[in-house]
C-alpha cells in the first residue's frame, strides 16, 4: 500500500493556521485545504502554498505562479511593509511572522499528527547517522517490528526507499512520509537529524521518542561558522519535550555536556568502545579482513558478538545500535529483553550502501567505497582499515566545492599520514574551481610531489586500481552512495561503485 494521507485528507485553512496569526476576520476567508506545498511548481487545485523566505531564495516571488496553478490559499513570510492579510483575486494571502519555523507545525496539523502514532528514533552527530539509522531499522525489522527510516539514503522501509535530497528532509516532506508510514502500520522510524535540519526547524513538530548521539567533529562550518554554534544545534535534540531516552557516546567529550542537558525524566543509556562506566561497552575487540569480534557488556548480561562490519568507528555505531535496541525493547517488554536474540540480529548486519562497502569480488584488489568527507571520518576510516588489512592503502579522495574550505588542508594532511599512496581528484566541485580545491588540499600535504593529481574521478579510480597490487587496498572516499557528480552546477550520472567495478574488470582482463 503506497497511498498517503494527502490523497484523502481535507482540512481547513483556519485549522492549519490556528494560533499562528491574529486576524480578526480570518474565519470569513476559511476554505478547504487538500494539500500543502513548499514548491510552487508542485501546486495543485486546493493546495495551501507556503511561501518562505530562505537563505538562497524568496518563495514569495512565486505566489502568482502558485495561484495560477490553483492553490486555495497562501501563507507567506511576514516582513515589514506587508499586510497580515490580503487577497489576490479571491485567494487569501496570510502573512505569518517567522513562518519558516512554523512550517513543520502546519504540515503536522495537515497530516494529522503522524509522529504521535510512531516511536521515532532521531540520530544526530557528525558521522555515523546513516549507518546507525539503517542498522537500527534492519535490526528492528529482523526482530519482527516494522521500522522505517528517513535520511541520506531516502525514506521508507529498508530495501524500498523513496529518494531524498537532504539528510533531514524539508518539514512538509518529512510529515508526509511519516503519515505514509502510519498508514502502512509502521511502529518505529529511525531518522537522521542533521544540525542544519535542527537549526532550520525542519523537525520542529516531530515527537521524538529517542535521541542518539554519535560524535561531534568538524563539519558544516560553512553554515554554522563556529564549532560552538554547530554543537548547540545538536544539543537541541536532547532537550526535546517528548523525549523518553537519550543514547550517548561516552567516547566523545561532547556527550558529557549533553548529559546535563537531558531532562531528569529522560532515561540515559551510554555506550563506549572501552569505558567500563558506560551502560554498554566492548572488551577484547579484534579485527580481521572478514569483520570483527568482541565481548559486549550490557545491563542485561555479557555476550560475545562477531560480525561482518569493517572499521573501529563502525563498531562504535554497532554499540549505539545495541544501546538503542536495549532502551526501546526494554520499554516494550516492561523491563525485560532477550539479549541473545538482539545480538544475534546485530551480528547479521551488513555494511550500509556506500559506507565501508567492499565492491570487489574474490581474487580482485580489495576496493572499498565510503562516504568519508570530513577530516575525522577520513582519519577514522583509514586508521580502521589498518586493523583489517596489511598491504598498502591507496586513498582516492577530493573535497566538495562551495563547502567548508578550512577542512581541505586537514584532509590532505590526514590522507598523507594514514595512507601509503594518494590520488587527489574531484569530488563534487559544484560551482567552484576544481584546481583551487585541489591546491587547498595539497597545502596540507608535506610531500605534494608524491601525490598523484587526476581530476577526472573515473580516471583517478582506474589509476589506483590498475596500479595497486593484489595485497593492497584501494579506498575511494567522499561520495559513497551518491549516483551523480556535480560540476559547474550540473549533475551527471556518476557512481564510485560502478566505476570501481569497471576498473576491476579492466584490470582482470589486462592480466
Amino acid at each position: 500500500m503506497n497511498t498517503t494521507r494527502e490523497k484523502t485528507i481535507q482540512t481547513t485553512l483556519c485549522k492549519l493556521v490556528e494560533d499562528l496569526v491574529a486576524i480578526p476576520n480570518i474565519a470569513e476567508i476559511d476554505r478547504p485545504i487538500t494539500g500543502v506545498k513548499l514548491d510552487s511548481r508542485l501546486v495543485k487545485n486546493g493546495d495551501l502554498f507556503i511561501a518562505c523566505f530562505g537563505r538562497n531564495h524568496d518563495a514569495r516571488n512565486y505566489i502568482d505562479q502558485a495561484i495560477m496553478s490553483g492553490c486555495a490559499a497562501v501563507v507567506a513570510e511576514f516582513t515589514a511593509g506587508m499586510q497580515e492579510l490580503k487577497t489576490i483575486g479571491s485567494i487569501p494571502v496570510i502573512g505569518i511572522e517567522n513562518l519558516s519555523s512554523k512550517v513543520s507545525q502546519i504540515a503536522n496539523r495537515f497530516y494529522q499528527y503522524p509522529s504521535s502514532e510512531l516511536k521515532i528514533v532521531g540520530i544526530t552527530g557528525t558521522n555515523g547517522k546513516t549507518s546507525c539509522s539503517q542498522f537500527i531499522a534492519d535490526a528492528l525489522q529482523s526482530l519482527g517490528y516494522k521500522c522505517g527510516m528517513m535520511g541520506t539514503l531516502g525514506s521508507g522501509q529498508p530495501g524500498s526507499l523513496e529518494p531524498s535530497v537532504l539528510t533531514t528532509p524539508d518539514p512538509v516532506f518529512s510529515q508526509k512520509q511519516l503519515a505514509r508510514m502510519v498508514n502502512e502500520r509502521f511502529e518505529y522510524v529511525a531518522m537522521e537529524v542533521s544540525s542544519v535540519g535542527l537549526d532550520q526547524k525542519r523537525v520542529e513538530a516531530i515527537d521524538f521518542d529517542t535521541a542518539v548521539f554519535t560524535n561531534l567533529t568538524r563539519d558544516h562550518l560553512d553554515y554554522h561558522k563556529t564549532m560552538e554554534e554547530y554543537a548547540e544545534s545538536k544539543r537541541k535534540l536532547f532537550k526535546w519535550p517528548t523525549l523518553k531516552s537519550a543514547i550517548l557516546n561516552l567516547d566523545d567529550e561532547f556527550a558529557l555536556s549533553l548529559i546535563n542537558s537531558v531532562s531528569k525524566e529522560v532515561e540515559i543509556v551510554t555506550y563506549s568502545l572501552s569505558n567500563h562506566h558506560a551502560s554498554v561497552f566492548s572488551e577484547g575487540l579484534t579485527f580481521s579482513s572478514n569483520g570483527y569480534s568482541m565481548v559486549v557488556n550490557t545491563p542485561f548480561g555479557v555476550t560475545e558478538l562477531s560480525g561482518k562490519i569493517l572499521g573501529r568507528f563502525n563498531i562504535s555505531n554497532i554499540l549505539a545500535v545495541i544501546a538503542t535496541l536495549i532502551s526501546l525493547l526494554s520499554r516494550e517488554g516492561k523491563g525485560h529483553i532477550d539479549l541473545v536474540e538482539i545480538l544475534d540480529k546485530v551480528s547479521s548486519l551488513d555494511s550500509v550502501d556506500g559506507r565501508m562497502e567492499i565492491v570487489n569480488d574474490a581474487g580482485e584488489v580489495t576496493t572499498i567505497v565510503d562516504y568519508a568527507h570530513t577530516p575525522d571520518s577520513l582519519r577514522c576510516a583509514l586508521k580502521s582499515l589498518r586493523h583489517h588489512f596489511k598491504g598498502k592503502i591507496w586513498c582516492v579522495f577530493g573535497c566538495g566545492g562551495n563547502r567548508d574550505e578550512g577542512k581541505r588542508p586537514l584532509m590532505g594532511e590526514i590522507a598523507e599520514s594514514f595512507a601509503d599512496c594518494l590520488v587527489v581528484t574531484d569530488d563534487n566541485p559544484r560551482t567552484e574551481d576544481g584546481d583551487r580545491i585541489v591546491s587547498q588540499i595539497l597545502s596540507g600535504v608535506r610531500k605534494p610531489q608524491n601525490v598523484s593529481v587526476i581530476r577526472d574521478r573515473e580516471q583517478a579510480i582506474k589509476y589506483a586500481i590498475s596500479n595497486a597490487s593484489l595485497k593492497d587496498l584501494v579506498f575511494i572516499a567522499g561520495k559513497g552512495h551518491e549516483n551523480y557528480q556535480e560540476v559547474s552546477g550540473i549533475k551527471t550520472c556518476f557512481s564510485d561503485k560502478a566505476h570501481a567495478r569497471l576498473a576491476l574488470k579492466a584490470r582482470g582482463n589486462s592480466r
